[in-house]
């Protein structure tokens, strides 16, 4: 149920055909109301309270790969890609390689600039976010897992805490986007947190 920004008023609810329990719920500066379920993205004109597009998922919607831009909405599923779904008709813009190892349930989607960081336990990589290209895979060591990632104006910080179950120590790994190389930069690389 949509409700008045200045008085907090509930207005008419928005009655949707989901048959799906809702998974995510945006609202676009166009008054759009994209709804998000385990098949579909749908999108509903707040105003009229129509549904303008749907669109089908193969599979439930990874929730931290949800991103909403000024012009689409970024969102992966089962199938391990990233798509870019265009907010005014639900039309596919593209679709990025497979970006999701088997195994990896998590992943996370952020936008700096003109990329798209993602990453997930054992993988950081920038896709171009008009062109849906990979633009750098950022190398790991065999069977990290990284709990933590965070992007600086100049890097993206992972951190592979030491599990006991695995040889070495916790490390912070420094993948340098400015230049979309996504190589450890020299005087960074991975210093050891142990």
């Amino acid at each position: 149920c949509p409700v008045e920004a200045e008085t907090g008023a509930w207005l008419d609810a928005v009655m949707t055909a989901e048959k799906r329990p809702v998974e995510e719920l945006f609202v676009t500066l166009e008054g759009q109301i994209i709804v998000v379920t385990s098949h579909t993205i749908s999108s509903y004109d707040a105003e009229t309270r129509t549904r303008l597009w749907q669109t089908p998922l193969a599979g439930p919607p990874r929730p931290a790969s949800l991103l909403l831009d000024l012009d689409a909405l970024y969102v992966s599923d089962d199938a391990g890609d990233l798509r870019k779904i265009d907010l005014d008709d639900g039309r596919l813009v593209w679709q990025s390689e497979k970006l999701v190892q088997r195994g990896e349930d998590d992943l996370t989607v952020q936008r700096e600039g003109g990329s798209l960081i993602l990453s997930t336990t054992s993988s950081v990589s920038a896709v171009d976010s008009v062109t849906g290209l990979t633009l750098w895979r950022g190398t790991a060591p065999e069977r990290c897992r990284l709990v933590s990632r965070l992007i600086t104006d100049a890097y993206v910080v992972a951190v592979d805490l030491s599990d006991g179950l695995r040889e070495g120590r916790a490390a912070a790994y420094f993948y340098d986007h400015r230049n979309a190389s996504g190589v450890i930069p020299r005087d960074g690389g991975a210093p050891d947190l142990g």
